[in-house]
């Protein structure tokens, strides 16, 4: 039985809509990561005095350096954007997440964001509850051998919504891993859910628009929901003997072809 999964929280639901939720009505923090900087103000270059210093509430973090590092240990990132530095001469920095690296978080949001998993266990591990992540013009990827950076499992319900220019793996080691009885709904617009990013038997809701790259993957139980968009929706006619062969396979081009009827038949 198809489990229904839940509603994007308020946050995403607000800002689709142009509008203030109440979670963000407060000033974000601004803080800077740069292991190789200076510290003082709002600079850092150790991650933990970061975390013990900052305040609860939204939160974005900026990471600055060619090869940054979140090492191992347990850190509380909810309500935080991550942005990596963008240099106009090596273009934008990388983060590592280390061995051993957990995140825990309702809500985290990568923006301008490039991170790679480094880790032999899940950076995310969701067994319970729900979390909501969302992606622009970011890419997040495990390296070879190592672990997904999100895990699904036991009653845990995860959304994961690529606004714009999101890119999910590297086309090799997964990225996403649903165990069922697990649920992840994702949501991708004009993003990238490479060969090999999503792995598991649990289930998974697919919306998708017309600028979306799908590939293959390993994932079962992958439900597809394309946006409403004639390109996009399957047409299956009821006698395929009234087309001319090849009988039309979206809605579109069933459009097309009896638009076209006056080329001598459809």
């Amino acid at each position: 039985m198809r489990r229904r999964l839940l509603p994007l929280p308020a946050l995403f639901v607000a800002a689709s809509c142009g509008l203030t939720p109440a979670y963000a009505q407060s000033t974000p923090s601004a803080l800077v990561y740069q292991p190789a900087g200076t510290a003082g103000g709002t600079v850092y270059t150790d991650w933990a005095t970061l975390m013990a210093a900052r305040q609860p509430g939204p939160c974005w973090i900026e990471f600055r350096g060619a090869d940054v590092h979140i090492p191992a240990g347990t850190w509380n990132v909810d309500g935080c954007t991550f942005l990596s530095h963008v240099d106009s001469t090596t273009g934008t920095d990388e983060v590592h997440f280390d061995d051993g690296c957990k995140l825990t978080f309702g809500a985290l949001e990568f923006d301008h964001f490039f991170g790679e998993v480094d880790s032999t266990t899940p950076v995310v591990d969701l067994s319970a509850g729900q979390l909501y992540v969302s992606g622009l013009y970011s890419t997040i990827y495990s390296d070879t051998g190592k672990a997904p950076f999100l895990r699904v499992s036991g009653s845990a319900v995860a959304t994961v919504v690529g606004v714009h220019g999101l890119g999910i793996g590297d086309g090799t080691t997964p990225v996403i891993e649903i165990v069922s009885p697990g649920a992840l709904s994702l949501d991708v617009a004009d993003s990238y859910v490479f060969d090999n990013a999503l792995t598991g038997n649990g289930e998974v809701d697919l919306m998708f628009d017309s600028a979306a790259f799908l590939g293959s993957w390993a994932a079962t139980n992958v439900h597809r929901t394309p946006s409403a968009l004639a390109s996009q929706v399957v047409y299956a006619p009821g006698d395929v003997t009234r087309w001319r062969s090849p009988a039309p396979k979206t809605v579109a081009e069933a459009i097309d072809r009896i638009a076209a009827r006056v080329d001598g038949g459809l």
